[in-house]
C-alpha cells in the first residue's frame, strides 16, 4: 500500500451501495462481483482465518472468560483485514466489541500473522 489510502466507504462505488442501506459485508460482495472476482473464496479465505485464529487463541480466551464469573461468556469481536493486490486477506487487528472504549482484555493480534 502507498502513502495514498482511501478508505473503502469513500469509494464512489462502495458509498452508493452503502447509501442505499447495504451493509458493509453485502456492499463489498457486490463490488467484487461486478469486478469478477468470486466473494464466496474470498469469505471462506476470511472465516478460515478468523477459526484460525480462535483455535489458536482458545485457552487465553478461555481465561479471559474466567474473570467473567462463568463457563458460557458472550463476546462480539471485530476483526479488521487488509486485502493484498491478490486479494488474499491480512489480519490487522481482532479487539472485543463490548470493550471497545477500554483497553482490550487480551490482544489477539500482537506479532500475529494469518493466512
Amino acid at each position: 500500500m502507498g502513502t495514498q489510502y482511501t478508505p473503502p466507504w469513500e469509494l464512489p462505488s462502495f458509498k452508493l451501495l452503502l447509501d442505499q442501506g447495504m451493509s458493509y459485508r453485502h456492499a463489498l460482495e457486490m463490488v467484487l462481483r461486478n469486478h469478477g472476482y468470486s466473494s464466496n473464496k474470498i469469505f471462506e479465505r476470511i472465516d478460515q482465518a478468523i477459526l484460525r485464529l480462535l483455535t489458536e487463541f482458545e485457552g487465553k480466551l478461555a481465561k479471559v472468560a474466567e474473570n467473567y464469573g462463568g463457563s458460557h461468556p458472550f463476546e462480539l469481536f471485530r476483526f479488521d483485514f487488509l486485502f493484498d493486490q491478490d486479494l488474499k486477506p491480512h489480519l490487522l487487528e481482532a479487539r472485543p466489541m463490548l470493550h471497545s472504549q477500554e483497553k482490550p482484555c487480551l490482544s489477539l493480534t500482537e506479532s500475529y500473522s494469518l493466512c
